[in-house]
């Protein structure tokens, strides 16, 4: 009779192999997964109002920094926060 469960021989590879197996298919299934995701029309509708934000955002940044005319001070400070985090993380 067989016993059921794991075999009491190792692998050549060992845990390590079987970590990488899982991380390949962890990777193919989130893959798999944006793909379904990215055809529905609500997140296809979400991308769009994103990139439109990022690109008023950048225009607000790129207005603020070139100090040509007042803008209200609530802009000036979300500007000067969001570039402050750009230049630490980029």
């Amino acid at each position: 009779m067989v016993a059921a469960g794991p075999s009491p021989v190792k692998s050549k590879r060992g845990n390590a192999g079987d970590k990488a197996n899982a991380e390949v298919m962890f990777a193919i299934l989130h893959n798999l997964q944006r793909l379904m995701l990215d055809r529905k029309p609500h997140i296809k509708a979400y991308k769009k109002a994103r990139k439109l934000q990022g690109e008023i955002l950048g225009s607000m940044m790129a207005y603020y920094e070139s100090g040509k005319k007042k803008i209200p001070k609530y802009v000036a400070l979300a500007c000067r926060g969001v570039s402050a985090e750009i230049r630490a993380h980029g």
